[in-house]
């Protein structure tokens, strides 16, 4: 399987996911839509860097590697890439508030409705940028999910 396959096996995951969000916005469960938006995000950020080569480290925040690699990228999507390195590092700082809380802050009241939409605007704009990066892409021979690219 070469990275950019992987990458669009990536783009129907957060397609699916954006999807799920809806039963979060429904149900006003702001801190699920923190947490799932924020996967979301980090989920196309990596698919952005398999899609240029890059095999993407380990770890939930991958926004420093993809801007370091911005010029790579297509003149008319860096903008928006540079919105959605903000948009992973935001939520990234929620993540294990929405999914555990504290003794003194219960996950279900952390949150509040306009944190909620922001998160998913966050994670609607991703996924539309990832189509966009990856309408642009062509398999490219050679590119493996192991091989080729900088790695971190």
């Amino acid at each position: 399987m070469t990275q950019i396959e992987l990458a669009r096996a990536y783009l129907r995951l957060v397609e699916d996911r954006l999807e799920a969000l809806g039963v979060f916005r429904e149900r006003r469960s702001y801190a699920n839509l923190r947490r799932e938006s924020q996967e979301i995000v980090e989920l196309v950020l990596k698919a952005a860097l398999r899609g240029l080569g890059i095999d993407p480290p380990r770890v939930h925040e991958v926004g420093r590697l993809l801007e370091r690699e911005l010029d790579a990228l297509p003149e008319d999507l860096r903008a928006e890439a540079g919105t959605l390195v903000g948009a992973s590092r935001e939520p990234r700082k929620d993540r294990e508030m929405s999914f555990y809380g504290e003794i003194d802050s219960v996950p279900t009241e952390c949150f509040s409705a306009a944190e909620g939409e922001e998160a998913y605007r966050w994670a609607a704009l991703a996924v539309s940028w990832l189509k966009r990066f990856l309408a642009g892409r062509s398999s490219e021979p050679g590119s493996s999910t192991t091989g080729g690219g900088h790695e971190e």
